[in-house]
C-alpha cells in the first residue's frame, strides 16, 4: 500500500463545470493528500471547496479571484492545521501516518517578489524543524534553467528561483524528489504559449531522509488545466476496504440489456423445471444476475480505462514532441484534440455521478 499525494495548479475553480471536472478527475484517483493552488476562489465563497469525498479541507484564500491554495487530507490520517496566510499563498497541514507526524505544506509562490516570500516562508518553517516535511506546488520558476527549461538556445538565469529558495531547501534538508529520481529527464510542467517555452515550475520537496519511502514521483499528462499535475506515492503498511456497488449505466447498454436477458431466461427455463421451491428459484436469480453485472461491469470499466489510458498516452507523446518544438502549432492542436476527448469521456462520467445523486 501506498500513501498518495497530488499537487495540482488547477488554475481556477469559479466556473461550475470546471469545478464539476477538476473534482471528479480526483476522485477517480483514490487520493488520500490533494494540494491544489491558484483555486481562485475567495473568502466569501470558499464553501465552493468543500468536497467530502476527497478529504477535509484546508483553505488559505483571499479577498479577490486570484491566487488560493486547499488541501484535502483523509481524515484517517488525523490532519490539523498548522500555519497559513491570508493572500492564498501557503499553508500547512500536519498529518499522521503510523505514529509518524508529517507537515504538509501547499504553495503558489508570487511571479514579483519571491526572495521575500521565500525568506518568510524559511524562517516560519524553522519553528517546525520536529517534522518531516513535503512541501509541495507551484514555485513559479524553476531549480535549473538548463535541465528545467526547454528549448533554451543559452543559459541564462531567467526564471530561475532565487537565493533564498535555496537556501530555505538546504537549511531546512530538502530535496526536490522528481529530479532526485530523473536526474538526467527534461519534462516540464507548464507551457508559456506566449514564449513557446516549457518550464518545470511544479515541485515537490521531500526532507531527505524520507527518500528511500517513495515508492514513485511522476509528471501526470495535462488535461484540464494549464498545469501538469504531479503524483507522489508514498510507502505504507495499512490496509484498506473495498466494496462493490450495482451500476445501473449497464442497463443503457442495448448489448448488455439484451444479454441479461437471456442470461435470466435461461436460468428460469432452467430452474423452474425442478422441484426447487420458487422462492429459492427467485431469490438465487439475484445472485446469478449480481454475478453477470459484476462481470459486464467490470468489462466495460477495463474498457473504458483502456481508451482514457490510450488518450492519456497520445497526450504524453504529443507533449514530448512540443518539448522539442515547442512553436508546433500542428502540435498544439493535436493535444488539444486528445485533451478534448479526454474531458468528454470525464464529462460523461460526472453526468452519470449527477444522475445517481438525484435518484
Amino acid at each position: 500500500m501506498a500513501l498518495q499525494f497530488l499537487s495540482w495548479n488547477c488554475n481556477g475553480l469559479n466556473g461550475p463545470l470546471k469545478r464539476r471536472q477538476v473534482f471528479h478527475i480526483l476522485n477517480k484517483e483514490q487520493l488520500d493528500l490533494i494540494c491544489l493552488q491558484e483555486t481562485h476562489i475567495t473568502r466569501a465563497h470558499r464553501r465552493l471547496l468543500i468536497n467530502k469525498r476527497l478529504g477535509q479541507e484546508f483553505i488559505s484564500s483571499d479577498k479577490v479571484k486570484k491566487r488560493g491554495v486547499v488541501i484535502y487530507v483523509k481524515e484517517k490520517w488525523a490532519p490539523k492545521m498548522i500555519f497559513k496566510d491570508e493572500q492564498g499563498r501557503y499553508l500547512a497541514v500536519e498529518i499522521q501516518v503510523q505514529g509518524e507526524k508529517f507537515l504538509v505544506v501547499g504553495i503558489y509562490a508570487p511571479n514579483e517578489g519571491k526572495s521575500d516570500f521565500f525568506k518568510r516562508l524559511h524562517e516560519t518553517l524553522t519553528d517546525h524543524l520536529d517534522y518531516n516535511m513535503i512541501i509541495m506546488g507551484d514555485m513559479n520558476g524553476v531549480v535549473s534553467t538548463n535541465m528545467d527549461k526547454a528549448q533554451r538556445l543559452t543559459v541564462s538565469k531567467e526564471g530561475r528561483l532565487p537565493k533564498t529558495f535555496f537556501e530555505m531547501t538546504e537549511n531546512m534538508d530538502l530535496i526536490d524528489i522528481w529530479r532526485t529520481r530523473n536526474p538526467l529527464e527534461r519534462e516540464g510542467t507548464f507551457f508559456s504559449q506566449a514564449t513557446m517555452t516549457w518550464t518545470r515550475i511544479d515541485q515537490i520537496w521531500i526532507t531527505s531522509g524520507m527518500a528511500p519511502k517513495i515508492k514513485k514521483v511522476e509528471i501526470c499528462p495535462k488535461t484540464c488545466s494549464d498545469h501538469n499535475a504531479l503524483k507522489m506515492e508514498m510507502k505504507i503498511t495499512t490496509t484498506g476496504q473495498f466494496r462493490w456497488r450495482m451500476n445501473d449505466s449497464l442497463f443503457r447498454d442495448k448489448e448488455i440489456l439484451t444479454k441479461a436477458q437471456k442470461t435470466l431466461k435461461d436460468y428460469f427455463e432452467i430452474n423452474l423445471r425442478t422441484d426447487v421451491e420458487k422462492r429459492v428459484i427467485w431469490d438465487a436469480s439475484k445472485a446469478v444476475m449480481r454475478g453477470f453485472l459484476i462481470q459486464q461491469n467490470s468489462i466495460k470499466r477495463k474498457k473504458q480505462n483502456e481508451k482514457k489510458e490510450k488518450i492519456l498516452e497520445m497526450i504524453k507523446e504529443g507533449e514530448r514532441k512540443l518539448r522539442t518544438k515547442p512553436k508546433s502549432q500542428e502540435i498544439l492542436r493535436e493535444i488539444k484534440l486528445y485533451q478534448t476527448q479526454y474531458m468528454e469521456l470525464m464529462n460523461q462520467e460526472i453526468e452519470w455521478k449527477i444522475k445517481q445523486m438525484k435518484q
